[in-house]
C-alpha cells in the first residue's frame, strides 16, 4: 500500500517516483486500514494518534518459525512496526533503535535493524531499492532525534526549542525535515564536546554553566528589546508591503492549490494503482498457496489412500491364509476321519473274516469229528459185519461177494464224496474271500456314508444292531439245524449205507447255511 506515491510536485513536473523520498502522503482509505490494524494488532487506544512516514511490502524473519514471512514494514513518527499475512506483528520503539545494516549478499539478510542495546536483531529482505534506501534514511533520522532527545538535560542554549521546531518541520515537509535533520545533526555533532564536558561530575563547572546560562539569557532579553523596536519600525513598512504581498500570495495560493489538486489526484490514482498491484500479488500468493495446500491435501488424501487400501489388502491377505489354514485344518481332519473310519471298518472286516475263518476251522473240525465218528461206526460195523461173514462164510458167500462189493462201492463213494469235500472247501474258501472283499468294500462305503452323514450313521448303527441280533438268531437257528442233523447222522448211520445218493445232503446244507450268513452280512453293511 503506497509506496513512494505522493511525489511533490516542483516546478509543475512531478518528481520520478523512484526518487528517494523520507516521507510519503498517504490517501486516507489506506491511513485508516493501517492505522485499525496497527490499533487491533498491538491493541492500542482506538484514538492513538499516527502519522506513517513509510509503508513497504517486505519479508521478515521469525524466530519461532526460523523462516521469513511476508507482510508489510510500517514506520511511523514513534515506532516501526512489522505485520504479517498471518496477522501477527512486531514492534521497535524509537528509543530501543541502535543501528541499521545493509547487505548485498543473497545469503544474508537485506535489511538488519539492531535494538535493545544490541541485543536483538529485526532482519528483512525482499525489499525495493527504494523502499530499502527510504526505511535506512528514516531509521537513521528516528536515531538522530534519540540522540538529540538524550542531550537535552545538558542545557545547551536554544537547544529544546530548536528540537521541537525540527520534529514539527519533519512532520510537515519531506525535503525540509531532510535539510534541516542534517543542519541540526552538525549542530548537535559540534555541541556534542561542550556536552560531553558537562557530563563531568565537577561543580566548578556546573557552577560555570549555570552563569553562562545567565549571560546568555540577558543576552537573549537584550536582542529581544532590540528585535521588538525593529519589528515595531518595520511593521508600518510591512504593512503595505503585506497587502501587495497578499494579493500575490493570494495569486500563488491559488496556484498552489491547483498544483496541489493535480498533484494529490495523480497521487490519488498512483497509490490505487499501487494498492490494485499489491492487492493483485496477495491474490496471485493467496492463489499460490491455495493451491499447494491443495495439491499438499490430495497428496496427503492419496497417501491415506493407500495407507488404506494396503491396509485393507494387508487384511484379506491375513484373512484369505487364516482361511486357507482352517480349510487345511478341516481337510486335514477330514483326512484323519476317513483313515480313522477305514481303519476301523478294516478291524471290522478282519475282526469278521477272523470270525468267519474260526467259524470254517470250526466247521471243519466237527466235520472231521462227524468223519472219524462215522468212520469208527463203520469200522464197528464192518466188524459186526465180519463176525457175521465169518459166522455165515459157509453159508452166505453170495452175502459175502455182496458185501465185497457193496464195500468196494461205499469206498469209491467215500472217495467221491472226499473229492466233493475238497470241491466244496476250495468253494468255500473263494466265496469267504469274495465275502471279505466285499465286506471290505462294504465297509469303506459305509466310512464314507459314516462321514458324509453322521444322522445316518446312527440310524445305521441301530438297523446294523436290529440285524446283527437277526443275524444271531439266523445263526442260533442254523446250529439248531446243524444239531438235528448231526443227531440224525449218529442214529441213522445204516440208513446213510443203505442211501448213499443222499450222502451229499449235509454239504448242501452247509452251503445254504453260509449264503445265509453271506446274506446277513450283506444286508448288515447296506
Amino acid at each position: 500500500f503506497g509506496k513512494h506515491v505522493h511525489a511533490p510536485v516542483v516546478g509543475g513536473q512531478v518528481k520520478h517516483a523512484t526518487e528517494v523520498m523520507s516521507s510519503v502522503k498517504y490517501p486516507p482509505e489506506v491511513v485508516k486500514a493501517k492505522s485499525q490494524a496497527l490499533i487491533t494488532t498491538f491493541d492500542l487506544d482506538p484514538n492513538t494518534p499516527m502519522k506513517f512516514r513509510l509503508i513497504a511490502p517486505c519479508s521478515a524473519y521469525n524466530e519461532e518459525t526460523n523462516n521469513y514471512e511476508h507482510g508489510e514494514l510500517i514506520i511511523t513518527r514513534k515506532s516501526i512496526a512489522f505485520l504479517s499475512d498471518t496477522g501477527k506483528g512486531t514492534a521497535i520503539k524509537r528509543s530501543e533503535i541502535k543501528s541499521t545494516e545493509q547487505s548485498k549478499d543473497p545469503s544474508e539478510p537485506q535489511l538488519k535493524i539492531t535494538y535493545l542495546g544490541g541485543k536483538k536483531s529485526f532482519n528483512m529482505k525482499d525489499m525495493t531499492k527504494n523502499d530499502e534506501a527510504r526505511a535506512v534514511k528514516i531509521i537513521g533520522h528516528l536515531t538522530r532525534k534519540k540522540k538529540s532527545s538524550n542531550r537535552k538535560s545538558f542545557g545547551l542554549f536554544g537547544k529544546k526549542k530548536k528540537e521541537q521546531k525540527e520534529e514539527e518541520n519533519s512532520d510537515e515537509s519531506d525535503s525540509h525535515s531532510d535539510s534541516h535533520s542534517d543542519s541540526q545533526s552538525e549542530s548537535e555533532s559540534s555541541q556534542s564536546d561542550d556536552g560531553n564536558t558537562a557530563e563531568e561530575p565537577n561543580l566548578l563547572l556546573a557552577k560555570e554553566l549555570e552563569e553562562a546560562e545567565q549571560r546568555a539569557e540577558e543576552e537573549r532579553a537584550k536582542l529581544e528589546a532590540e528585535r521588538l523596536a525593529r519589528e515595531e519600525a518595520e511593521r508600518q513598512l510591512e504593512i503595505e508591503a503585506a497587502r501587495v504581498a497578499q494579493e500575490e500570495a493570494d495569486r500563488i495560493a491559488k496556484a498552489e492549490e491547483a498544483a496541489r489538486q493535480v498533484e494529490e489526484e495523480a497521487a490519488r490514482k498512483a497509490a490505487e494503482e499501487e494498492a490494485a498491484r499489491i492487492e493483485a500479488e496477495r491474490l496471485a500468493q493467496e492463489e499460490a498457496e491455495r493451491k499447494a495446500r491443495e495439491e499438499a491435501e490430495r497428496l496427503a488424501r492419496e497417501e491415506e489412500e493407500r495407507k488404506v487400501k494396503e491396509e485393507a489388502e494387508r487384511l484379506a491377505q491375513l484373512e484369505a491364509e487364516r482361511i486357507a489354514r482352517e480349510e487345511a485344518a478341516r481337510i486335514e481332519a477330514e483326512r484323519l476321519a476317513q483313515e480313522e473310519a477305514e481303519r476301523k471298518a478294516k478291524e471290522e472286516a478282519e475282526r469278521l473274516a477272523q470270525e468267519e475263518a474260526e467259524r470254517l476251522a470250526q466247521e471243519e473240525a466237527e466235520r472231521i469229528a462227524r468223519e472219524e465218528e462215522r468212520k469208527a461206526k463203520e469200522e464197528a460195523a464192518q466188524q459186526a459185519r465180519e463176525l457175521a461173514e465169518a459166522e455165515t462164510a459157509l453159508a452166505n458167500a453170495e452175502a459175502e461177494r455182496k458185501a465185497k462189493e457193496e464195500a468196494e462201492r461205499l469206498a469209491r463213494e467215500e472217495e467221491e464224496r472226499k473229492a466233493r469235500e475238497v470241491q466244496e472247501r476250495k468253494l468255500q474258501e473263494e466265496e469267504a474271500a469274495r465275502a471279505a472283499q466285499e465286506a471290505e468294500r462294504l465297509a469303506q462305503q459305509e466310512a464314507d456314508r459314516i462321514a458324509a452323514e453322521e444322522a445316518e450313521r446312527k440310524a445305521s448303527a441301530a438297523r446294523a444292531t436290529e440285524e446283527a441280533e437277526k443275524a444271531a438268531a439266523a445263526a442260533s437257528a442254523v446250529a439248531a439245524v446243524a444239531q438235528v442233523e448231526k443227531s440224525r447222522a449218529i442214529e441213522t448211520p445204516a440208513a446213510t449205507q443203505k442211501e448213499p445218493a443222499k450222502a451229499g445232503n449235509p454239504m448242501c446244507m452247509w452251503i445254504s447255511l453260509i449264503v445265509a450268513i453271506l446274506a446277513v452280512l450283506l444286508g448288515l453293511y447296506s
